[in-house]
């Protein structure tokens, strides 16, 4: 018995020892594992970050949004790291384009789509020299197919876009929207006008102090088609003072609130006719400050971007 003992004590000593030297064997593979995986994952990290530079240099800087559209506000949020929404700004001799761009996805795949956009767009404005803005957007819906074409029957991939040209004098706005709109926010006492549309293009919303004409695009995305679309445009007369608003569907597609819901549109249409008197820039924050509370701690869902321009 006593030699059955000492077998046992030695045989327990054996398999504890062959046991701690697989442990300690497997733990040595695990952290050579997690350390390509930390590197590998650094390395995207990195490359995502160099895209992001990449994708900046598409969007107008803060001298150009100046010099072009004087009193502005912009409130761009994107979801992950690089973003599938842009803003435009460019100048040419008919007048100040400038837009808000949802492109499909979001992430790399979304700034992707980003920069064909950007690109087309401005080869519309500056190389073709398109002016009406339906003549851009009825471009773009032809030439984007080919440039994101992969060969597949079906395709998906494109963009939404609220384009606006503002003439030089700033007293006329000319809009055209694929699957966005366009508000504009005037005061009650000097209302925009001279609408060269049919009225079920545009709806009003009107407070004591403020009025906010939403001008509304086609139920279509440029490119996301091969059905033929025609895109149209809105003209309005502006007035000293009136605001244009131009955002993605980011902000109000964000979960958050006491159920979980949707910020929505009309959310959204009461704060900025609440807050009608606000400079663009103090606009956008009142904005932002009113999603980072609906959201909470939910993730972000979407891009962001809400450009908003006082004449």
């Amino acid at each position: 018995m006593l030699g059955i003992g000492i077998f046992l004590v030695i045989l327990i000593a054996i398999i504890t020892w062959v046991s701690a030297v697989s442990r300690k064997k497997a733990n040595i593979k695990l952290v050579e594992k997690n350390q390509k995986i930390d590197a590998q994952h650094r390395e995207i990290i990195d490359s995502i970050n160099y895209a992001k530079r990449i994708q900046n240099s598409i969007l107008p800087s803060e001298d150009k949004l100046k010099v072009n559209l004087l009193n502005y506000g912009v409130f761009y949020k994107p979801k992950d790291i690089v973003s599938g929404d842009f803003y435009v700004c460019e100048e040419t001799d008919n007048g100040i384009y400038f837009g808000a761009v949802d492109c499909t996805g979001h992430g790399v795949p979304g700034a992707m789509v980003s920069l064909v956009a950007s690109a087309h767009i401005n080869e519309s404005l500056h190389k073709l020299g398109l002016v009406e803005t339906d003549e851009i957007l009825n471009s773009l819906n032809k030439e984007i197919p080919f440039a994101l074409n992969d060969g597949s029957s079906k395709l998906n991939d494109g963009f939404d876009i609220s384009l606006c040209r503002l003439s030089k004098d700033r007293s006329s706005l000319q809009f055209s929207g694929a699957n966005l709109n366009c508000w504009l926010i005037c005061e009650n006492n000097i209302v925009a006008g001279g609408i060269n549309n049919l009225e079920s293009d545009t709806r009003t919303y009107v407070t004591e102090s403020h009025t906010l004409i939403e001008l509304k695009g086609v139920r279509r995305g440029v490119g996301k088609s091969q059905d033929v679309v025609h895109f149209n445009s809105i003209n309005i007369s502006l007035n000293q003072g009136d605001k244009i608003l131009l955002t993605t569907d980011g902000l109000k597609d964000q979960f958050g609130g006491t159920n979980n819901k949707k910020l929505n549109v009309n959310t959204i249409r009461k704060i900025v006719l609440e807050n009608a008197q606000l400079k663009p820039s103090e606009l956008t924050s009142t904005l932002e400050q009113a999603l980072n509370s609906w959201q909470g701690e939910n993730d972000q869902v979407d891009d962001i971007c809400v450009m908003i321009i006082e004449v």
